[in-house]
């Protein structure tokens, strides 16, 4: 292919000179022959030699033309290969597709399980070194700290339900009610539900073997028991089991009961309240009065344990030695009650409830709001605060 490029080269070449040459004949003007040589041509020897270029230039003309068919050729033949190969590859591909498929499969899974490796070996090494690179120490003891606590507060909560649990279901409770018609509206409330040992009772019946009950459960939902009738039964009970303690249930917001051991009852006016009362009230007789703690720090009874039962019962009726009701609001680190607008810091509830039995408000003068305060020292909700040994 190379040669007959040159040849045609050559060729176009000689063409150009002729007509140069032809021009220069028929204009009477002699041109210098190429190479430079002073010589001149005449005519004759021109034709002769452009009749000779033109035979060379007809013989490459037939020498390309033999060339062309014989690449046409080849084509048509490689042409003809390659439709073979798609064909065949095609087969060979729908064969295989299924173990293609299975290859790829397998790969992305093994990409897959490089890439968690990685991520779960590495990522949290390279976190960690980030973290102690650009986190200051001081925040990282600290986040270190609070994480610690809140395991611990964890820890405490679960201990916390699983011992509600098991009183729940170990505590002895008899429940004494006005009539069959209040003793069914308790049972349809489902209040008791989640306690195992419950037996009913009516006041009038004669009650036998109170001594085996840790509750002693006064169901007064419409407000219909006596006073008398109640402290009764908790009169003649304190000599056979000074550990008994005392629930008292109604839903009649002005009805209260004054109880004669009011140290070991407790109360609610409503569905909400009724189970965590009286569960606070079971955890009362194990802490207080079964284990005779004296110590009222290894009760409990600080600022923090003191807020709590603050927040819980938030809202509920508490009443003062002469007995008007009263709620309180929390505020910071205050309480406002219902019945006044002056607020009582709750570092003074708490100094109140460390004195332990308190008789007289006089007693607790020195703090704000002691008619409050003693409340909250004779109502069983705080009685885990303020247990006096020996008291």
């Amino acid at each position: 292919m190379k040669n007959i490029c040159k040849k045609i080269i050559l060729i176009s070449v000689f063409l150009n000179i002729f007509c140069i040459l032809d021009c220069g004949i028929n204009s009477g003007v002699v041109y210098a022959a190429p190479n430079s040589i002073n010589e001149t041509m005449s005519k004759e020897e021109i034709m002769k030699k452009y009749y000779e270029l033109k035979k060379d230039n007809q013989e490459l003309i037939e020498k390309y033309d033999k060339l062309n068919g014989k690449w046409s050729s080849k084509k048509d033949n490689i042409d003809n290969r390659l439709d073979k190969i798609e064909i065949y590859g095609k087969s060979i591909l729908v064969i295989l597709g299924i173990s293609i498929f299975q290859v790829i499969k397998d790969i992305k899974n093994k990409i897959k399980s490089v890439v968690e490796n990685e991520v779960n070996n590495k990522v949290p090494m390279v976190v960690e070194n980030e973290i102690s690179n650009k986190v200051p120490k001081e925040v990282s003891e600290q986040v270190s700290k609070k994480t610690k606590e809140e395991i611990e507060y964890i820890e405490r909560t679960a201990q916390e339900c699983k011992r509600e649990q098991t009183l729940m279901e170990e505590k002895n409770i008899i429940v004494i009610s006005k009539n069959k018609e209040e003793e069914k509206l308790l049972e349809d409330s489902n209040l008791l539900n989640q306690f195992e040992k419950v037996k009913m009772a009516i006041i009038d019946n004669k009650i036998n073997n109170l001594a085996e009950y840790d509750v002693i459960l006064f169901n007064d939902i419409r407000g219909n028991l006596e006073n008398e009738e109640m402290n009764k039964i908790i009169d003649g009970n304190i000599d056979n089991k000074k550990n008994a303690v005392y629930f008292y249930f109604t839903r009649n917001y002005k009805r209260t009961f004054k109880s004669n051991k009011s140290n070991n009852t407790n109360f609610a006016k409503s569905n909400s309240t009724f189970v965590g009362n009286l569960i606070d009230l079971m955890k009362y007789q194990d802490d207080v009065l079964k284990n005779k703690k004296s110590n009222n720090e290894s009760i409990g009874c600080c600022e923090d344990t003191v807020m709590k039962i603050l927040i819980k019962h938030q809202g509920e009726e508490f009443f003062q030695k002469r007995g008007q009701a009263f709620t309180y609001e929390i505020k910071g680190k205050y309480i406002v009650p219902s019945t006044t607008n002056y607020n009582i810091p709750i570092s003074d509830i708490v100094k109140g409830l460390k004195k332990g039995v308190v008789t007289t408000t006089t007693q607790l003068q020195e703090l704000r709001g002691p008619s409050y305060i003693y409340a909250f020292i004779n109502d069983a909700r705080f009685k885990m605060c303020c247990e006096k040994d020996g008291e």
